[in-house]
């Protein structure tokens, strides 16, 4: 599932080959958690460029993600 940026924040293209990135977001099934709930969820920024596709680690929060791929954490 793809997440809106918040007003302001920008992703830095990717340092490998300078493609656009996308944060994304995902969670626990609901037959483990029921309704998804966001508590349990995880977000992760994405090169969308299908011959790199690096992704840093995933984190529990989309500032977080965020971060990790701007500053290359």
């Amino acid at each position: 599932m793809l997440v809106e940026l918040e007003s302001g924040v920008v992703l830095d293209p990717c340092p490998f080959c300078g493609s656009k990135a996308l944060l994304k977001c995902d969670g626990w099934p609901s037959s483990v958690f029921p309704n998804n709930d966001p508590k349990y969820a995880y977000y992760w920024v994405k090169c969308q460029n299908p011959k790199c596709g690096v992704s840093p680690a995933a984190t529990s929060s989309a500032t977080s993600a965020v971060s990790a791929w701007n500053n290359r954490e």
